[in-house]
């Protein structure tokens, strides 16, 4: 049977009359959780996203900053600083707001403006306070990553031939911590990591690839020195005169096509040597 034209289900008015009251009694007495303060503005989900996305781009500058960073032909550290400052000077004046909003559903009794902007300047002030502690402990489980997911995929991967591990900014870092400290490696190849130079007493098991740019503002060429210094015995480390960091991404402004075209041939060069079975 075939049916043409809008279908239309009826419910009597009593038991339209029905689900209201039923619904009156959820909000107000079963689930109550209205706030019954003077009418104000509900928070806003667009703007806690965007405000979330705002304190990424301050914690990581360098990887989440683009395109108001990474399209500048050069950077230097007081440019990211001043970056930082007015990503944070936005994100936490709509944080403050979002803040204020939020408070009067959270307490019984509505409290008067004046004690709402207190308690969101002090909460907003007191979380901004946090923020480096707050990047502190997520470098922390970025750099704890290398002894959970390449372990598994190495191990998941064994058998197979010949492994390898290639990362880019944390991810450089993460294939050189893994390359000292994994077994079943062959070869690792590190693009910009710039966590390298911290731990670079680490020694690689297996030989290893390095690339840097000479213009990244976020690894100094004194960092590059402390890694040549210490690993250039045993690892190959290579330099790129114009290149920023990220200079492989083409979807940065920081991209850098003969730099990457060069650093991938040199890579490309590598992992043939090292990955024969």
């Amino acid at each position: 049977m075939t049916i043409t034209g809008p279908v239309n289900a009826e419910l009597r008015e009593t038991e339209i009359g029905s689900i209201v009251t039923g619904l009156r009694e959820s909000r107000d007495v079963l689930h109550n959780v209205r706030y019954r303060g003077p009418v104000r503005p509900p928070p806003s989900r667009e703007a806690i996203v965007e405000t979330l996305g705002q304190l990424t781009m301050a914690l990581f500058p360098a990887h989440y900053g683009r395109p108001e960073l990474n399209d500048r032909a050069e950077l230097t550290p007081q440019m990211i600083d001043d970056y930082v400052g007015a990503v944070l000077r936005r994100a936490l004046a709509s944080l403050n707001e979002q803040v204020r909003r939020t408070l009067p559903f959270a307490v019984k009794d509505a409290p008067s403006d004046e004690e709402l902007y207190r308690q969101a300047l002090a909460i907003t002030r007191e979380f901004a306070a946090g923020l480096p502690a707050i990047r502190g402990l997520l470098v922390s489980d970025l750099r704890a990553a290398y002894a959970g997911d390449p372990a598994a995929a190495i191990d998941e991967l064994k058998g197979s031939g010949p492994i390898a591990i290639m990362g880019f900014c944390m991810g450089g870092t993460i294939a050189f911590l893994s390359a000292a400290k994994l077994n079943g490696l062959s070869a690792a190849v590190c693009y910009y990591g710039g966590q390298i130079a911290k731990n670079a007493d680490e020694k690689p098991k297996v030989p290893t690839l390095m690339h840097f740019g000479e213009k990244d503002a976020s690894i100094p060429m004194s960092d590059v020195e402390i890694i040549k210094q210490k690993r250039g015995g045993d690892s190959e480390i290579f330099v790129y005169a114009d290149a920023q960091h990220g200079f492989h991404c083409d979807e940065r402004g920081s991209f850098h096509d003969s730099s990457a075209k060069t650093a991938w041939q040199r890579t490309m060069d590598f992992l043939k040597k090292h990955l024969k079975k």
